[in-house]
């Protein structure tokens, strides 16, 4: 399997990996702790 058809494959499989990889496109080229990328990504769970 191609790489960009194993990502494409898991990224349709999670709504949270799509979540994280959205948000790092925004604040690219910086990095971000794991907290950081949780508090940025977290559902609303009520």
């Amino acid at each position: 399997m191609d790489c960009k058809i194993k990502i494409i494959y898991s990224l349709r499989k999670s709504a949270v990996r799509r979540k994280v990889l959205k948000y790092l496109a925004t604040i690219y080229p910086q990095g971000s702790y794991l907290a950081e990328i949780a508090r940025a990504t977290k559902e609303n769970k009520a």
